[in-house]
């Protein structure tokens, strides 16, 4: 029988599982309250930095030692950042959830921040800053979230800027992790095979070195929806890319994307929304209905009779498949069973 339980130790960290008996296996990570939103201005781009550089090295393990050590188990590590949260998780076997969990407390806790590191993790940044400005997604899915949340920390791209990746510093990643990686936000998440007891005092005796609630703790802005009017050229001289109506909130809004070189052969306007994965990529959804109306619209409205088909065509094609039907039979050819396979 599954169980869940959840234990907040006295740091004010939150440990969670549940126990799946039928399985041998745990997936386990943790979870913390901050994401590209809780940054300032001159952050931009941090969060998501801070996430490739807990890789690259600790006091006690190079960037290698910790993808050796977690793979020689069969085990995978990996992390996420999202506008509001940030998230560090292992799939392991059940013998080795110690092993993640010191992995995952390690690149949480000790850190380096190397110099050298950084850089090279920059270009990297700078690299998926580029695929995402080449991906037709991507693009619409950003200019959405500017256009509804202009000027918000909500509405800016996780990855950050060229310009704000590029001037961060060791001590910045330090400063923006000694605010926002402390206990009161952070949860600590196991499920599969996972005695809850044992992985409680695991959890306690790794992690009792992260900061806990500071004086001041960070505190994101409140999103408003400001909706307006986005647009972006076809290199071919057409309508724009994405477009997001409406300024006051009682009037009905709707979202149009207009035809793009991807999806010029289609006849909806909707192409699917950026993310990590198909199934992630509803977020657009959810975030478009409490807005108002959300619609449909046939891009081809506006070049209507020009791809219609002449009058009478249907009725001149079925004419002539009887034609040659009966010319196939007078030559003495019975027609072949459907789906019987031909003779050669």
């Amino acid at each position: 029988m599954m169980k869940v339980e959840c234990t907040r130790l006295q740091s004010g960290l939150t440990v969670v599982t549940e126990n799946m008996p039928h399985l041998e296996s745990v997936a386990l990570g943790v979870w913390i309250k901050s994401g590209s939103r809780d940054e300032t201005t001159d952050e931009h781009g941090i969060a998501h930095l801070l996430e490739h550089m807990a890789f690259k090295g600790t006091a006690r393990r190079t960037a290698r030692e910790i993808a050796e050590q977690i793979e020689n188990v069969g085990g995978e590590v990996n992390a996420a950042t999202s506008t509001e949260t940030t998230s560090y998780y292992a799939r392991i076997l059940q013998d080795d959830v110690p092993l993640a969990v010191d992995i995952l407390a390690d690149i949480l806790t000790e850190s380096s921040f190397e110099e050298d590191e950084l850089q090279r993790e920059k270009q990297v940044i700078l690299q998926e800053i580029g695929a995402a400005n080449d991906t037709p997604d991507d693009v619409v899915f950003d200019k959405f979230a500017e256009t509804a949340f202009a000027n918000q920390t909500i509405g800016r791209p996780i990855l950050g800027t060229p310009d704000t990746v590029l001037s961060f510093t060791p001590q910045q990643i330090r400063t923006y992790l000694d605010c926002n990686y402390t206990t009161d936000r952070m949860f600590v998440v196991g499920a599969g095979a996972v005695d809850h007891d044992s992985f409680v005092r695991q959890v306690e005796d790794r992690f009792s070195s992260l900061p806990q609630k500071p004086a001041a703790s960070p505190v994101a802005d409140v999103a408003h929806y400001t909706g307006g009017d986005e647009g972006k050229p076809r290199p071919d001289g057409r309508a724009g890319a994405a477009r997001l109506r409406g300024q006051g909130l009682p009037r009905p809004r709707f979202l149009l994307f207009a035809d793009s070189c991807q999806y010029s052969r289609r006849r909806h306007v909707i192409p699917p929304v950026p993310g990590s994965a198909r199934a992630s990529r509803s977020v657009l959804f959810g975030l478009c209905l409490p807005l108002g109306l959300f619609r449909y619209r046939h891009l081809r409205r506006s070049r209507g009779n020009r791809r219609r088909k002449p009058a009478g065509t249907n009725a001149r094609h079925h004419r002539r498949t009887a034609q040659v039907v009966d010319e196939h039979r007078a030559a003495g050819n019975r027609p072949r069973p459907r789906g019987s396979a031909p003779s050669f």
